[in-house]
């Protein structure tokens, strides 16, 4: 699933230009898919901000700065 490739020249003349692209829909027949259960993958992302929480405490730097 997904798009065709296009491609456009482009007048590299001319100072501005409007191109307008529109591309074909691909689709694709799938075979059998298995789903297995596993760990989520943002637990790996999350392991080593936990692994390094004291040091990124924005209590223990000089600056910090926080917008709302």
């Amino acid at each position: 699933m997904g798009f065709l490739s296009a491609s456009q020249a482009i007048d590299q003349t001319r100072p501005t230009q409007t191109i307008d692209i529109s591309l074909a829909v691909a689709t694709a027949t799938l075979g059998e898919v298995t789903v297995r259960a596993g760990e989520n993958p943002a637990y790996r992302v999350l392991r080593p901000v936990n692994d390094r929480r004291k040091q990124n405490d924005y209590r223990r730097t000089d600056a910090y700065e926080d917008r709302a």
